[in-house]
């Protein structure tokens, strides 16, 4: 928990100094934002397949990969809707959700095969280019008028930069302790790796995320823009990550991720969806249906894997 909160404050040290660099140096405003969501919420998975990737121990980054993006619809989503009512903007349904259901069902083509093999890495990393060129264009059309942090270089933009530096080092550390931490425990407790990665480490990551979006919500404040970087965050990490680790070490993936965890990432999103079609509330009903089919995936992996 204590490497969650730190990957947590981690990231707000992260936007404050990227913010108050770009403010000295001047650059576009959504060129930050795009270079803020990426560390902060996509890079500490990424760091912690590759370091699971190095202790040959790729449970950890299949698991993480695949249990973070099932824990966003079916945990971090549902919580937050569960303590109040919020609405979604209808763009998350024809841009991030579905390109994360596509690539949900490609997935479930490479667990059917049980190897990621290179012509999947190859089509996951054109995925990956594909989404960030049109996550950069939309970033850009939102700003209706282009906004820009206005430069005056100083010696301070050098701190601030040092500052940021400083916050990727911490999450770097962080995501290694993950791992390393993640392996003793499993292994002085006796429970199975992979329902641990799965599960554990997915709520461990988006927890104290919860906690700022509830206390978001509670006061009012329009959370749209951090589900909008926690969705696209989804999409980094399953193409992104994926290909990190596959490079690294290859990776057989076992029966249960095609019939219990991809299959459930697909349906959460799909149910997800088809909640949100009528009028994009997230209402309490709906939330609690969402954490059923989250705690069912967690119920199923426990008795799969134990």
């Amino acid at each position: 928990m204590a490497c969650g909160i730190a990957l947590f404050l981690a990231s707000i040290l992260l936007k404050y100094s990227l913010e108050s660099f770009a403010s000295k140096i001047g650059t576009r405003r959504y060129i930050i934002d795009l270079l803020n969501s990426f560390l902060s919420l996509t890079f500490p998975q990424i760091c912690i397949a590759v370091f699971a990737a190095a202790f040959f121990m790729v449970e950890i980054a299949v698991g993480t990969v695949m249990g973070y993006s099932i824990a966003v619809a079916g945990f971090l989503l549902p919580i937050t809707g569960i303590f109040k009512t919020y609405e979604l903007k209808r763009s998350f349904i024809k841009f991030e959700i579905i390109i994360i259901i596509l690539i949900t069902v490609f997935f479930e083509t490479i667990s059917l095969s049980r190897h990621i093999k290179k012509y999947d890495i190859a089509v996951l990393f054109i995925f990956f280019i594909f989404f960030t060129i049109l996550t950069i264009l939309k970033k850009k059309s939102q700003e209706k008028i282009p906004k820009k942090y206005e430069g005056n270089k100083t010696l301070f933009g050098i701190l601030w930069l040092f500052l940021a530096l400083a916050a990727v080092g911490i999450i770097i550390v962080s995501s290694y302790f993950i791992v390393y931490s993640s392996m003793i425990i499993c292994s002085l407790l006796k429970i199975n790796i992979k329902v641990f990665s799965l599960t554990v480490i997915p709520i461990l990551l988006l927890t104290p995320r919860l906690i700022s979006l509830v206390k978001k919500n509670s006061k009012g404040e329009d959370i749209n823009p951090f589900i909008e970087n926690i969705l696209q965050s989804v999409l980094y990490t399953l193409l992104l990550a994926t290909v990190v680790f596959a490079l690294i070490k290859p990776v057989t993936l076992g029966l249960s991720y095609s019939v219990i965890q991809t299959p459930f990432m697909f349906l959460l999103f799909v149910v997800f969806t088809a909640l949100l079609l009528p009028r994009l509330k997230v209402t309490r009903l709906r939330s609690y249906i969402l954490f059923t089919i989250y705690l069912t995936f967690t119920v199923l992996t426990v008795i799969n894997f134990v």
